[in-house]
């Protein structure tokens, strides 16, 4: 079964001073979600509160807005099984992330796997995280104020990470916090500031143009294979997890 959630999904904002509120929403079906969501802090002072979409099937179209004048923008997991994320037409949009991001750190937590199949762009500075065993990018990804995080909280280490040769990959910072098995990254990847390699990757490859302050690998690397080859790379900052710089 599907569970429709209604035009105002949820509201839990402070309404003078203190923290936004939590809002959970959990279907062990579908989750259908155009509505919606509210956990902004207080107008006096406070931060934004957390919400969260959880259904091994969600369609999500809706708003969210965490934010707080005085204090920390809050967050927003959306917690299916598989999700992609593709243009106009589909369950869960490029342009419904775009938007949210003006409002809130945005969480894709996937159990399986994670598919950008449509561009995402916001030049907001609130995050987004996309964490699943294996996440592959068809579309680029641009958030030059913001940071881009890669994770596998589910816990293994044979998934990848791997994004098309036409996938431009673009942020003020980037992390890799998750175990893989490849990284395989084709397309051309920016961060302002750094690019960090901070779980346990066999493989890392990437074949496109690399534009980084720094590219940093933060785990042992015994048993590693490493390809950072194109020609027109700009990384004036290499370094190791001993603090080795090349």
């Amino acid at each position: 079964a599907t569970l429709p959630l209604p035009a105002k999904a949820g509201k839990a904002s402070a309404t003078t001073s203190g923290n936004g509120g939590n809002i959970t929403v959990k279907s062990q079906g579908a989750a259908e979600d155009a509505g919606s969501i509210e956990a902004k802090g207080g107008p006096q002072g406070g931060d934004g509160g957390s919400a969260e979409v959880s259904a091994p099937q969600v369609a999500f179209g809706g708003t969210v807005d965490t934010t707080a004048p005085q204090g920390k923008t809050g967050s927003f997991v959306l917690d299916p099984a598989d999700i992609d994320i593709c243009s106009l037409l589909c369950g869960t949009s490029a342009l419904t992330i775009d938007i949210a991001l003006l409002t809130t750190d945005f969480t894709v937590t996937a159990t399986n796997s994670i598919t950008v199949n449509a561009a995402i762009s916001s030049a907001a500075t609130n995050n987004l995280f996309l964490d699943a065993p294996n996440t592959t990018l068809n579309a680029g990804i641009s958030l030059p104020n913001a940071k881009l995080e890669f994770t596998n909280s589910v816990g293994t280490n044979t998934g990848t990470v791997s994004s098309a040769s036409g996938a431009t990959i673009s942020a003020n910072e980037i992390d890799l916090l998750g175990d893989y098995a490849t990284v395989n990254v084709a397309g051309a990847v920016s961060a302002t500031s750094s690019i960090q390699m901070l779980g346990n990757v066999a493989t890392v490859n990437f074949a496109g143009q690399v534009n980084a302050g720094t590219l940093h690998f933060h785990e042992p690397l015994t048993a590693s294979t490493i390809s950072v080859s194109n020609a027109a790379n700009v990384i004036p900052i290499l370094s190791f997890v001993g603090g080795e710089t090349v």
